[in-house]
């Protein structure tokens, strides 16, 4: 069993709707265990008037209203614990009306659906908080959870897919078998399906910024990676072909054959189009998405995948703007190759002796960079390399 304590997601600024849900649903719970001690009967009938139930009984303010009620402190601790880990960087991504909407949003679906599936009555806010979980799977799935483990009595670390991954397979298990557990496992998953499902289309619209970890760009990465690799397959299909049409013409010359095309070559052209392309467009994050996916596939060292002088600065610049410092360091480098004294390059350089020193761990690299660049510079600019030459002295 792992417990969450929190993520190295940066959380940026300071979360109110999120404390302010969590102070809301437990003044609802002091409330009501308030008037369970001292009028039993009319706690009864509120609980039954504002928890979520199929059939008949189901009214249109329930999904809502369920989500303020709790079975116990356990239940209750469990939720906020959950919604106060992963609601302050789902918050920061939406904004805070945009976070209500999501938050609200989660809880009607997944509460309808627990009515439509289920007689049984259900409260909390697990459907929620699934939502917000949902939606953290989506904008940041590689993002590390600390968590405490039970059965090595310590603190662990994983990654947000797999933790939140493992929950949705459970429920989906535990509604197919369905399993008596007490649990309203159709709203968790209605809560996961909506979080899920609204990210991924804010973010396909383009509503988000996308970042290059996040599961919609994972996604497409994946499905050009597999592009460029049936590209080279076809072309060395059709080269393999078209040799073996010319070998058995009979007026093909034999002294001189033509040689064989690469198809790596051929796969980094169509990869650096993309980059190209999605540039032309305006979106300057999705080529540089398409530029490190291109590393990712083809590697660091291949030839061809430098690109024009502009769109390689530019590219460089905005991986540096992602937090992708390993791609953006690249980028830089291959510039500096390019066009070693380009009026741009003793920014260049400096970026480089950043990423160098702060966040690659190389300040062997760092700092001869800086020393040469340093009389070049300026201002800010040559206050920050005097800044990181003092760290790493």
């Amino acid at each position: 069993m792992l417990i969450p304590l929190g993520t190295e997601r940066p959380s940026g600024k300071p979360a109110l709707v999120t404390p302010f849900l969590m102070g809301l649903t437990i003044v609802s719970f002091v409330a009501m265990a308030v008037l369970t001690a001292m009028a039993p009967e009319r706690a009864t009938e509120l609980e039954r008037t504002f928890w979520v139930v199929g059939g008949e009984g189901f009214r249109w303010w329930q999904p809502l209203t369920s989500t303020l009620l709790h079975g116990g402190l356990l239940h209750l601790a469990g939720n906020m614990l959950f919604l106060w880990v992963f609601g302050p960087s789902v918050e920061g991504r939406f904004g805070r009306l945009g976070f209500i909407a999501l938050y609200l949003g989660s809880a009607y679906f997944s509460g309808s659906l627990h009515a439509l599936v289920s007689p049984a009555p259900a409260i909390g806010a697990s459907g929620a908080i699934a939502g917000v979980t949902g939606s953290f799977l989506v904008l940041f799935p590689k993002t590390t959870v600390r968590c405490f483990t039970l059965l090595g009595f310590g603190i662990i670390g994983v990654p947000a897919w797999w933790f939140v991954g493992f929950a949705i397979v459970w429920d989906i298990f535990s509604q197919g078998l369905g399993a008596r557990t007490g649990v309203a496992h159709a709203a968790h998953l209605g809560g996961y399906s909506a979080g899920f499902g609204v990210s991924m289309l804010l973010l396909w619209l383009k509503v988000f910024p996308r970042e290059p970890y996040d599961l919609f760009t994972i996604f497409r990465q994946a499905h050009r990676r597999r592009q460029f690799r049936e590209a080279g397959v076809i072309r060395e299909r059709d080269t393999s072909r078209v040799v073996s049409e010319r070998s058995k013409s009979p007026d093909k010359p034999t002294h001189k054959p033509e040689p064989k095309p690469d198809p790596k070559r051929a796969a980094i052209a169509a990869a650096r189009m993309q980059v190209s392309k999605a540039a032309a467009s305006g979106d300057l994050p999705a080529a540089a998405t398409a530029y490190a996916d291109m590393l990712t596939e083809f590697g660091t060292e291949a030839k061809g995948t430098t690109l024009t002088r502009r769109l390689q600065y530019d590219v460089a610049n905005q991986l540096h703007r992602a937090g992708d410092h390993k791609h953006a360091a690249h980028a830089y480098e291959a510039l500096l190759e390019l066009a070693p004294d380009d009026i741009e390059a003793p920014t260049v350089r400096l970026m480089l002796g950043v990423l160098y020193a702060r966040y690659l761990g190389q300040p062997q690299e760092a700092r001869p960079l800086l020393e040469q660049t340093m009389p070049k510079l300026e201002g800010d600019q040559q206050e920050l390399a005097q800044e990181i030459l003092t760290e790493i002295a």
